[in-house]
């Protein structure tokens, strides 16, 4: 390689690195940076032969870019064009970070790199949401410390919301915990990661939304039971380290009523609430987010009765005919909120029907089937943990959609040119 491409490559390789630090920051600046990132890709992507390129990776190509193109057929059939063309706006990226990704030349220790330069910005985002915070506690005795530290208030200054940072965080956790098992490390490289995971974790729990913690941990015990049965040399560490998450787990659970509170709901206040007006709404705002969540898949199934189960209503209407079901009820609070079904698999049922449903579900399954076959346990951590997720959040914030997209075609990418890679605990 002349010196020129070599340069071109670094160039290429460095944009991946600082997308990947700046996606846990504020969204805004990430999406202005997702087009900057995606400009400056197209000008340092090395030559290839582009025939050659398209034989290989063609099916892998439709495969993540069929999310975005199942759009284009549902804006047809929309009422609200103007909502289904800003997904269009949002959803390019399930297009353009796999032709990018394939086209760029990847090997295993870049998107190490990649992945250490994204726990990087996550650490160093949320540096900052504290320091903030406790600057604003300091100024201000409005709110008690467990309320200034938790939550939205905790991730104020990125303007995120909880559920899409808690992703972030759990995803790293997933990152430093796969370094210090499958790679060889110095101690006090091991010792660093340790104290990164235990921090991740503790925000993770200050964060306190419940379905991305709830995702990590279930991954975190999938994960645990796998190094049992696979690894019997590391049996003994994997239950000393099962039985101290649990150990600690309930330790915080207990004697922490604010996060216990987070978790609890009354299931004889959900029974006894549910169908009632908001104005009649007196229970705990735990109880009652779980109530909004149970309404908006009441709503979105019953939608899904007839033939648009079959159609959807269009790329644009999924809110539109939500918010209808909500007035039907009474249901203003989520009116105003605008609320969507908060289940992605429900809203690709609600914008266009099974087809969209059927690609979704491929893009999540196969890739999940071909990771585990592959040994490719952090892609296989990856892909649980959004299949778990999208149970209960809907794939609606351009960061988030970036962040799946981009290191989803990253770790297909590297496993489709290493089939049957084999984890260093294996040897």
């Amino acid at each position: 390689m002349d010196f020129k491409a070599l340069n071109r490559e670094q160039v290429f390789h460095y944009s991946i690195y600082l997308f990947s630090f700046a996606l846990p920051f504020d969204h805004k600046f990430s999406n202005n940076l997702v087009v900057l990132c995606v400009v400056l890709w197209l000008f340092t992507l090395p030559k290839i032969n582009a025939i050659q390129y398209w034989r290989t990776y063609r099916l892998s190509i439709l495969l993540f870019a069929s999310i975005f193109l199942i759009i284009i057929p549902g804006i047809i059939h929309t009422e609200n064009v103007r909502v289904a063309l800003s997904k269009l706006e949002t959803r390019y990226v399930f297009a353009v970070f796999p032709l990018i990704i394939f086209i760029g030349n990847f090997t295993n220790e870049q998107i190490r790199k990649a992945c250490f330069w994204f726990c990087t910005g996550v650490v160093t985002s949320s540096l900052i949401c504290i320091i903030l915070n406790i600057l604003a506690y300091q100024n201000a005795d409005v709110l008690t410390l467990a309320e200034q530290f938790t939550y939205k208030i905790l991730l104020g200054p990125l303007d995120l919301h909880p559920n899409f940072y808690s992703i972030y965080v759990s995803f790293a956790v997933l990152i430093a915990l796969y370094e210090i098992a499958f790679n060889p490390q110095s101690r006090a490289k091991r010792l660093g990661l340790i104290i990164v995971i235990l921090y991740l974790i503790a925000l993770d729990v200050l964060i306190q939304s419940r379905a991305p913690l709830t995702a990590l941990f279930l991954v975190l015990f999938l994960g645990i039971g796998y190094w049992i049965v696979k690894f019997q040399h590391a049996r003994s560490k994997a239950i000393l380290f099962l039985s101290a998450a649990l150990v600690a787990f309930i330790v915080v659970f207990v004697t922490n009523e604010k996060i216990r509170g987070r978790f609890s709901i009354s299931v004889s206040d959900i029974k006894d609430k549910m169908f009632r007006p908001d104005s009649e709404m007196d229970t705990n705002p735990q109880t009652m987010s779980t109530i909004f969540h149970l309404r908006c898949w009441y709503c979105a199934t019953g939608l899904l009765s007839d033939y648009h189960f079959f159609t959807g209503y269009g790329s644009g209407d999924e809110k539109d005919v939500l918010i209808e079901c909500y007035k039907s009820h009474d249901w203003i609070y989520m009116v105003d909120a605008q609320l969507s079904a908060h289940n992605e698999y429900l809203s690709s049922f609600l914008r266009n029907g099974l087809p969209e449903f059927i690609l979704l579900l491929c893009t999540l399954v196969i890739p999940l089937i071909r990771s585990v076959r592959s040994e490719q346990t952090l892609y296989t951590a990856f892909i649980l943990l959004w299949v778990l997720i999208l149970f209960f959040c809907a794939l609606n914030r351009q960061s988030a959609l970036s962040f799946y997209a981009f290191f989803n075609a990253m770790f297909f990418k590297i496993m489709c040119e290493q089939p049957g890679r084999i984890n260093h605990l294996a040897k």
